[in-house]
């Protein structure tokens, strides 16, 4: 139903829900909050990132990141399916039809906006940000000022997973079932692995010592990281 509901840590109990209206079609499956200077910050179906206080669920501010337009549904899907990210002041997110985003936490106050759509988790390293738009290119972006350092679109169309970043790599999966390493700094192909040929299901998750993925068939591969 695209509510945001707060419980009790201790008891259990629900505190509080907010809820939003749905439109008539929406992508499926919803974003997970993230928890912040005691906000919780979420996406929702309606293509608005909002956040409320967590100890009693009331508003903050909502921001849209994409608006609905079009001639039917399926053109005015605009959900905000990736998880936002917060580092330091701001908040980062994107929606499908919609821009990336960068948002002042504390006011909702948009700092730059940028033409990539996504409905994939943003990662995040340093000053850089990483992002899978809905064409499967992958971009890196300055987060400080939104100017692009590189795309890198040769994987368009393979339903590219969302990236992350493990050490100097950032590293994606693919439908077709290969595990992709990009250069973080230039987003050059380094190392391609054939996984599963049933593909790869979602990012992969980076340890200190191994980079995990799952296959669409429920196998869970892990790989030793270089040194």
């Amino acid at each position: 139903s695209g509510s945001l509901v707060g419980f009790d840590v201790i008891t259990g109990e629900q505190r509080w829900s907010q809820g939003s209206e749905l439109p008539s079609l929406t992508l499926r499956g919803n974003n997970s909050p993230i928890t912040t200077n005691g906000a919780a910050i979420y996406g929702r179906s309606d293509g608005k990132l909002a956040a409320v206080f967590v100890a009693n669920g009331r508003l903050i501010w909502e921001v849209a990141i994409a608006k609905s337009k079009g001639a039917n549904d399926i053109d005015r899907l605009v959900d905000v399916n990736g998880q936002a990210v917060a580092r330091g002041g701001d908040v980062y997110t994107s929606a499908y039809n919609g821009e990336l985003m960068a948002i002042e936490l504390r006011n909702g106050n948009v700092k730059w906006k940028r033409a990539y759509a996504s409905v994939k988790d943003i990662a995040v390293a340093g000053f850089e940000l990483f992002i899978t738009d809905t064409q499967g290119r992958i971009h890196a972006i300055d987060r400080r000022n939104g100017l692009t350092l590189w795309s890198q679109t040769e994987l368009s169309l393979r339903g590219v997973t969302a990236p992350t970043v493990s050490g100097s790599y950032v590293v994606v999966g693919d439908d077709d079932g290969y595990l992709h390493w990009l250069d973080r700094k230039t987003g050059n192909f380094v190392a391609q692995e054939h996984v599963d040929s049933d593909g790869l299901f979602s990012k992969p998750l980076d340890t200190k010592e191994l980079l995990y993925v799952q296959t669409r068939d429920g196998d869970l591969v892990a790989y030793k990281k270089p040194n």
